[in-house]
C-alpha cells in the first residue's frame, strides 16, 4: 500500500502541441477514476478534522462559569452571578452580562448623566470611539454615558476579557 498521495494516479500532461485553449480542455477530461481509496482516505480525514476541531472548540468556548472564576479573581467585591456580575476594581463599578443563548457578553460601567454631558464632551466621545478606542466604544443609555465592550460569548477568551475590562476601565 503506497502513501497518500501515491494513490492519485493520474496523467494531467496535455500533448506538447497543445494550444493554451486545448489544453484548458484536456484538463477538463481527466479520469480520475483511479482515485476511489484515495478520495475515502481524503474524507475520512476531513470527518476526523472537523470532529476534533468541534471538540476543541466546544472545549475552549467561554461560559458563565469560567467567567465567574475571572471576575472572582480580578476582583474581591462581586454580587451577583450566572450572566449578571456587578463587581469594583479601584473604585471602578463594572457591570458584566451575558446570554448564552445568543452568545452575547458586555462589559459595561458608568460614566456620567447624559443630562451633564456637554456639546463638546460628547464630540470628544464620538472622535475616541473613532480614533483612539479600541475594542471598547463610549454609549449612552438608560439616561447614562457608558464606557462599553460588547464580544460573542463563546469565542471570549480569558485574555480578551481582561484586555476588556483594562479598555473599559480606561474609557471610565
Amino acid at each position: 500500500m503506497g502513501n497518500f498521495f501515491s494513490d492519485f494516479q493520474v496523467d494531467c500532461t496535455p500533448p506538447r502541441s497543445a494550444t493554451s485553449a486545448e489544453r484548458l480542455v484536456f484538463l477538463s477530461f481527466i479520469d480520475f477514476s483511479n482515485t476511489t481509496a484515495a478520495m475515502k482516505k481524503l474524507g475520512i480525514l476531513v470527518v476526523l478534522f472537523t470532529i476534533a476541531s468541534l471538540s476543541y472548540a466546544q472545549a475552549d468556548k467561554m461560559t458563565n462559569e469560567k467567567l465567574n472564576l475571572i471576575i472572582t479573581a480580578i476582583s474581591t467585591d462581586v454580587q451577583g452571578g450566572n450572566g449578571n456580575w456587578q463587581f469594583t476594581i479601584d473604585s471602578t463599578y463594572f457591570v458584566c452580562l451575558t446570554d448564552e443563548n445568543h452568545n452575547r457578553m458586555r462589559i459595561i460601567s458608568p460614566i456620567m448623566e447624559v443630562s451633564d454631558l456637554t456639546t463638546d464632551e460628547m464630540t470628544q466621545c464620538m472622535e475616541a470611539n473613532f480614533h483612539s478606542m479600541l475594542d471598547s466604544k463610549y454609549a449612552i443609555g438608560e439616561g447614562l454615558v457608558w464606557s462599553a465592550f460588547i464580544h460573542p460569548l463563546g469565542e471570549l477568551t480569558e485574555d480578551q476579557f481582561l484586555s476588556a475590562v483594562s479598555q473599559v476601565f480606561s474609557g471610565v
